[in-house]
């Protein structure tokens, strides 16, 4: 049976009264890739080789991160009532680091939910392959991904963004069906970050690919969108208003 989709009139007419969307602190895996898109030998790969994506840990670093963007999203925005995250280990310690801004206040801490469709994207067979790695063994991809781009383009065995935006709209659709006005933070990865920008600010599939060539979302970044109309961003006060200016430093691993 086919879930049914709520259309744009729908969605101006209902929902949360605020959402904010934000990727994960500094995890092990985006220290080794560093500002690199991929691993660029064994060396940089070997540390959190075998590791699966939903078993990566927060560095010290991002524990760090996570706390500094809970007090500010507090701060900003006051007391959420529900945080969604993945269910990854990254996204449940970056919470945990969120979470820490309620202790020394007197507002009970939101509830928090796992939900898988806001994972990661599927990463595919080149997850654990460095850059000759890859190249040597799918000579085509290089071709390919500048031929199709970062939204539609994916490695084999992979999920492209196209395929993410497609899970997350169901997330989307059962947001506003279900959390009317109501404040609610989400806790996601950085493709799935991207995905919910393309779905709430109705990007074409050309402004999709500059976004993801251009604009890959640091670790910790933040975009808000607020009623009355979710299709309106915040201003977050920034150069980048989509993004918290607390000063992270940003990494450009997918």
């Amino acid at each position: 049976m086919t879930k049914e989709i709520i259309n744009d009139e729908e969605r101006r007419n209902s929902g949360p009264g605020l959402i904010v969307f934000t990727r994960h602190a500094e995890s092990e895996r985006n220290a080794a890739k560093g500002n690199n898109v991929r691993f660029p030998d064994e060396c940089s790969l070997g540390p959190v080789k075998g590791i699966p994506s939903y078993e990566l840990s927060l560095t010290e670093e991002g524990v760090l991160q996570s706390e500094k963007l809970g007090a500010d999203l507090l701060r900003r925005f006051g007391k959420f009532d529900v945080i969604y995250h993945s269910g990854y280990k990254t996204a449940i310690q970056t919470v945990e680091g969120i979470l820490t801004a309620y202790q020394d206040s007197q507002l009970a801490k939101p509830k928090t939910v796992q939900d898988f469709l806001i994972r990661e994207r599927d990463q595919g067979f080149v997850y654990d392959m460095h850059s000759e790695e890859i190249d040597e063994q799918f000579p085509w991809l290089k071709e390919y991904w500048n031929t199709f781009g970062r939204f539609f383009g994916k490695a084999s065995g992979s999920e492209n963004l196209a395929q993410v935006a497609q899970r997350v709209r169901y997330f989307l659709d059962d947001l506003f069906r279900y959390k009317p006005d109501k404040s609610v933070l989400v806790v996601t990865h950085a493709g799935t970050f991207q995905s919910f920008r393309f779905l709430m600010e109705g990007w074409d599939y050309e402004k999709a690919n500059w976004h993801m060539d251009n604009q890959i979302p640091g670790n910790c970044a933040v975009v808000a969108y607020g009623s009355p109309n979710l299709s309106r961003k915040l201003d977050m006060g920034s150069e980048n208003p989509y993004y918290l200016d607390a000063g992270y430093k940003p990494q450009l691993s997918p």
